[in-house]
């Protein structure tokens, strides 16, 4: 009898052939899976910021229900998945699944937002707030999450059952990370600009349904029939020290990727893009090291242990809190290296945040693969190993977001988790392989770290003007503002270190902006103010007799600097309980107070950063719409330098889309920094002259009008632009500002990363491209006196057109000299006053110069005021000058 042959435990040819093919088919599938993934997670976040509001309290809530939906989902379904002969199918089932609640959200979350909106109130409690900002998205999510979380538990299942592999994990995870960091790009820079939220979230599902099928026609294709892996190919399975150190890996983890971007925020221009760049950094990293590990640690269990992975993270983290101090510096050096990074631009600001946390995201991939496979086991444990990271995940968003970095700032608090990763690094490190390369392993982090936190360094990261001083800092939840003091003495107001929110110079424009909304409306009894700053725009309401405002500002640590702001504090406070200051999300507040208002004003919010063009929807215009009372206004003013005229159009477009009566003014003839104002109406009608002559003006307001240059009525419409028809031709068709497609913050970016031009340009094309009447501006009655004050109301605006061109060609510029200014500047000027004697801001110059002129030469001062007198004879300063002027 002859002996039957031992079966051959090793792979055939055909069957290697066909675990080389699944292992390609399951990277790729977690490329997809990982890109859909981050995109939900980007989306979702935006969409839900509608109605919860964009206070950092809010927003860090919704990171934390992402995190833990996941952790839930790996931890619930870790062991059915694990002991199941078929976790392909799992896997599929779970990818159908988030799709199909994918679509569902898209009409579930602003339907959640309503009700998360009436039960959060105008004013929540932060406990309140973080409950409603937690637990909403938490349940709102959860069926996508949960199945989102047992994805890579499925999939490694999968895997090992296809490739006959249990240690591939690190490979996984690569592939998953690189796919969510093309997810942060390609949503941010193509697919919610070009579709919006919901077309983007249908592309999301379709390719977790695509998933699904590749999934299903591939490696889970008899999967049933394989067998198991054998024990030395599962792991160790779980334990609680490894759960401990996965959740403090979590933790860590996550609270230095929001630590970072908040330090990264001193030196960048925070835009859509700039959040974008820097979270596809961090997952770059996190695939490197994990590919790293996989390719030259995975099959060696002794190539490195975890303990000293923690050590080498410690180090990196220490490193890139040390690159963050450098921040500004860096950023200047990389916009003088690179051609694309200059004013911050997308590659100067992936360059930095490569410099800040490249090296250390990539330590931490390496870390959690090599913790995560050490805990796979035959019947799980890997899902539990994912759940406790997501776990520490979610815990990341109150401990540093909310904790670390407003007690010891952005760059303290990235040093400060470079100790915790050298603790863990401690609890891992192996008993008895203590030696002296443990003592640079943890002597090399702890110094740095110490180094940034204990050294001779500024930490607040603030652009400090030359001769000038820092004030006051704080670092919150929301941003890090400063008050700045420059060698005049001028204070500033900064936000993020270098973003100026107002100062002192521009006091005079600040109150030009809140008594222009006011004065439009005929007897103002009540005023909601979106937008804070210093303060000296709601200062100026101090000046209204028997109106009462209220004032929201997102920022608490800007709102804590405004007695800073000595003479701004002053007028505020002296206004008793009419002035109330609170912080709010702009959004939340319009759409969440019962209230209804005679003014309603939006302070200048510049689109380009992230988050703001949600300002700018129509769905907010018509939300403030409902907020007016009877015959209310609402004024929005835009910073003209700081967009460019397609963005104008967009936001003028969708404002029109809810106050089809929309007039444009301009605040000032200043052709660096001019600033417009969107005005609409309750009523759909032009102010009324009659109304607003019948307005009873006292001494302080009337005094306060003439300091801001408002103290006559063409002054006050002298600044008018268009009307309705006018602006409406200018904008013409095209997309619209909306909250499921806020073009606005994806296209106003290129204002920042590019150069601009002179706003002067822009607003020159606006007024010659778009006639005027006074009709347009005020409803007059039919008088000879109404017509007079149109004719000269033209006139006026001719004027003004004129004066502003002279200064977009520099020809108002004085030296400081009278006898040069006065020969250079009074020919330009006066002929701009004989235009309109009306005009001050011509007028006002020439009798200045004059005044000058007289100290040292007479006869020259009395012959420009000669002229200036014959220009405008109608006016009585000259010639009271000249009597002055006259020998006695």
């Amino acid at each position: 009898m002859t002996a039957a042959a031992a079966p051959d435990p090793s792979p055939s040819g055909a069957e290697t052939r066909a675990a080389g093919g699944s292992r390609l088919a399951m990277h790729g599938l977690l490329v997809l899976s990982g890109f859909a993934g981050l995109g939900y997670q980007v989306v979702w976040t935006r969409m839900l910021g509608v109605g919860l509001g964009h206070e950092a309290l809010s927003t860090l809530a919704v990171v934390a229900a992402f995190f833990a939906g996941l952790a839930l989902g790996a931890l619930a379904l870790d062991q059915p998945i694990a002991r199941s002969r078929r976790p392909g199918l799992w896997y599929a089932g779970l990818e159908v699944a988030i799709g199909v609640w994918t679509l569902a959200l898209i009409f579930l979350i602003p339907l959640a937002n309503d009700l998360l909106l009436e039960a959060m109130g105008v004013a929540p409690s932060p406990l309140w707030r973080w409950t409603a900002a937690f637990g909403g998205p938490l349940l709102l999510l959860a069926p996508a999450t949960v199945a989102m979380g047992a994805t890579l538990p499925a999939a490694e299942r999968a895997f090992a059952r296809a490739a006959r592999d249990g240690r591939g994990l690190g490979g996984l995870y690569a592939a998953n990370a690189a796919g969510a960091m093309a997810g942060a790009l390609l949503t941010a820079a193509w697919l919610a600009p070009a579709l919006g939220y919901a077309a983007t979230l249908c592309a999301f599902a379709a390719v977790n349904i695509l998933c699904a099928g590749l999934m299903l026609a591939g490696p889970a294709r008899g999967e049933a029939a394989r067998p198991r892996l054998p024990a030395c190919e599962a792991g160790g399975g779980w334990t609680t020290a490894g759960l401990a150190a996965l959740f403090a890996s979590g933790l860590l983890g996550i609270g230095f990727e929001i630590a970072t971007i908040r330090a990264l925020a001193q030196a960048m221009q925070n835009t859509v893009y700039s959040f974008a760049a820097a979270v596809a950094v961090y997952l770059a990293g996190a695939a490197i090291g994990a590919a790293l590990w996989q390719r030259f640690c995975a099959r060696r269990p002794g190539a490195i242990h975890s303990g000293a992975l923690a050590a080498i993270t410690a180090g990196a983290c220490a490193t890139g809190a040390l690159a963050a101090l450098a921040g500004p510096a860096l950023r200047d050096a990389l916009e003088a290296a690179l051609p694309g990074a200059q004013s911050g631009g997308p590659l100067g600001e992936a360059a930095l945040a490569i410099l800040v946390f490249g090296p250390a995201s990539a330590a931490m991939g390496a870390l959690f693969s090599a913790l995560a496979q050490a805990m796979r086991g035959p019947d799980g444990g890997l899902g539990a190993a994912f759940a406790a990271n997501t776990f520490g995940a979610a815990l990341a968003p109150v401990a540093v977001g909310l904790g670390l970095v407003p007690a010891l700032g952005p760059v303290g608090a990235l040093a400060a988790l470079a100790l915790g990763y050298l603790a863990l690094a401690a609890a891992l490190w192996p008993r008895g392989r203590i030696r002296a390369g443990a003592a640079l392993a943890f002597g090399l982090p702890a110094a740095l770290a110490g180094l940034t936190l204990l050294g001779p360094f500024d930490r607040r990261l603030v652009t400090i003007p030359p001769g000038g001083a820092v004030l006051a800092h704080l670092d919150g939840p929301s941003a890090s503002a400063s008050v700045t003091q420059d060698a005049t003495g001028a204070r500033y107001l900064l936000v993020d270190g270098a973003f100026v929110m107002g100062g002192t110079p521009s006091y005079r424009l600040d109150r030009v902006q809140g008594h222009l909304a006011l004065m439009l409306h005929p007897e103002p009894r009540s005023a909601l103010f979106l937008g804070v700053g210093t303060g000296a725009t709601v200062a100026a309401a101090a000046a209204h007799p028997r109106l009462r405002v209220e004032a929201v500002d997102i920022l608490p640590e800007a709102l804590a600097l405004v007695p800073y702001f000595e003479a701004v504090d002053r007028e505020i406070a002296a206004a008793g309980d009419r002035i109330a200051l609170s912080v709010a999300d702009a959004r939340r507040h319009v759409a969440a107070t019962p209230k209804r208002y005679d003014v309603i004003l939006a302070d200048t919010f510049h689109p380009a950063r992230d988050g703001a063009g949600m300002l700018y929807t129509v769905e907010h215009f018509e939300a403030i719409r409902a907020r007016l009372a009877a015959g209310g206004v609402f004024t929005q003013w835009l910073p003209l330098h700081q967009l460019d005229l397609a963005t104008f159009r967009l936001i003028a477009r969708s404002f029109q889309t809810a106050f089809p009566d929309a007039r444009l003014y301009m605040g000032n003839q200043n052709v660096i920094t001019p600033l417009l104002a969107l005005v609409g109406t309750e009523a759909g009608a032009p102010p009324e002259a009659a109304a607003l002559m019948r307005r009873k003006i006292d001494d302080r307001l009337r005094e306060a009008l003439a300091a801001t240059g408002l103290g006559d009525p063409f002054a006050l419409f002298g600044g008018f632009i268009a009307g309705p028809e006018a602006l409406a031709a200018f904008v013409g068709d095209g997309p619209l500002n909306t909250d499921d497609h806020p073009v606005a913050m994806y296209a106003a970016p290129r204002t920042v990363y590019a150069p601009l031009g002179p706003a002067a340009d822009r607003l020159i094309a606006l007024t010659e491209a778009m006639p005027r009447r006074a009709a347009d501006a005020v409803a007059l009655p039919p008088t000879a006196q109404a017509a007079d004050f149109a004719a000269r109301l033209e006139a006026y605006w001719r004027a003004r057109d004129r004066f502003i061109a002279l200064g977009a060609s520099g020809a108002t510029a004085v030296t400081g000299d009278p006898a040069t200014d006065a020969a250079r500047l009074a020919p330009d000027l006066l002929e701009v006053v004989r235009l309109s004697p009306d005009f001050a801001p011509a007028y006002n110059p020439v009798l200045l110069l004059a005044e000058a002129l007289a100290r040292r030469d007479p006869a020259a001062a009395a012959s420009l005021l000669r002229a200036l007198h014959r220009a405008a004879p109608s006016r009585r300063e000259a010639a009271a000058a000249l009597d002055r002027l006259a020998p006695r």
